[in-house]
């Protein structure tokens, strides 16, 4: 049997706080995130932008602002660094004691997650979700085995039903 305890999203995942002018030199000749669609794929873009940027690092959980809860979010697997328009967040993992990353791209597509952003964001689902509010955001979590088996079980009914 699972043991659920309830965490803040802040004890698993921290925030890419840096933030670049378009024009900084940082940025320059790296490739831009576009969109994330509602399967979580990453698309990206050779064209700029004249909003602030934020750099996404290889392993990072990148969600949209705008569209977290339909599913835009993605853990980037590039070899290169991307920037993305401040209307995203690149969140680093950094306890995998805690989370299974598998897991929580589920977790966040889920009506628990919907609820809590109801709850606990004022606004709920209609705000522009930022690191802000999603990284104090308090939510049940299931050990880390469970995560794992739920994951796999996921994933086995994925390929069974062809889903």
């Amino acid at each position: 049997m699972a043991n659920w305890q309830k965490v803040k999203i802040s004890q698993f995942l921290k925030e890419r706080k840096s933030r670049y002018d378009p024009d900084d030199e940082t940025v320059q000749g790296l490739k831009r995130l576009n969109k994330i669609d509602f399967s979580g794929e990453i698309h990206l873009s050779d064209k700029g932008s004249k909003t602030d940027m934020i750099i996404v690092e290889s392993g990072d959980l990148v969600i949209s602002g705008i569209n977290v809860s339909k599913g835009a979010l993605a853990v980037y697997r590039g070899d290169e660094p991307i920037t993305a328009t401040i209307h995203y967040s690149s969140l680093c993992l950094f306890d995998e004691r805690q989370i299974d990353i598998d897991y929580f791209k589920r977790f966040v597509r889920s009506q628990s997650f919907v609820q809590a952003l109801k709850d606990q964001v004022k606004g709920g689902i209609k705000t522009e979700i930022k690191s802000k509010h999603f990284l104090p955001l308090e939510i049940h979590l299931p050990d880390i085995e469970s995560q794992k088996e739920i994951v796999s079980f996921s994933k086995e009914l994925k390929v069974k039903w062809a889903i």
